[in-house]
């Protein structure tokens, strides 16, 4: 009986080595740095925003939290939004990634009450920066967001926006985040 108990655990022994040895080999997948530099927005953010009053904004005041983190396989940082404005809260959720083929990071928001969008996003020192185009009517208005990391835990950002094919550019609003957590 002891033999058998011996053998057993000699083999149990045998076999924990050769996990162990193979837990050596294998590594996590190597994660690009264009991926790893998205890590400045990972955290837990509040907000305050001046929106002003022109053709496509009404003036207010409004704030925002915003948590940010990365997907389980490390491909994409998930940030959920909960906005707090004048026509009470609303959420969102922003997704930031890079295409290694493409090299160009890219964002994709989601609302509860609209449609997905996906834009292309430039990357240059601390500045983020995207744009969009909407069609009012028979115009199309151009949007550009810009986002600044002045440090690890603040973040400023500006949206403008043109009517005029880009030609002039107006601002829409204007806030700055606060990493809290």
């Amino acid at each position: 009986m002891r033999r058998i108990f011996r053998h057993g655990m000699y083999l149990a022994l045998i076999a924990a080595s050769a996990i162990a040895s193979a837990s050596d080999t294998l590594s996590a997948p190597a994660i690009a740095p264009e991926l790893s530099r998205m890590n400045v927005w990972v955290g837990h953010w509040q907000s305050k925003t001046e929106v002003l009053n022109t053709p496509y904004s009404e003036a207010a005041s409004v704030s925002s939290e915003m948590t940010c983190s990365w997907s389980p396989n490390h491909g994409f940082v998930l940030c959920d939004h909960l906005m707090h404005g004048p026509e009470g809260v609303t959420n969102s959720l922003s997704v930031y990634t890079y295409d290694e083929r493409d090299k160009v990071y890219k964002f994709f928001g989601v609302e509860k009450d609209s449609y997905p969008r996906e834009v292309p996003m430039q990357v240059k020192g601390n500045v983020w920066s995207f744009g969009t185009e909407v069609q009012n009517q028979d115009k199309t208005i151009m949007f550009l967001t810009s986002d600044e990391f002045v440090s690890d835990t603040s973040m400023r950002f500006r949206t403008e926006f043109s009517d005029d094919n880009g030609a002039h550019w107006k601002e829409l609003n204007q806030g700055e985040l606060t990493k809290i957590g």
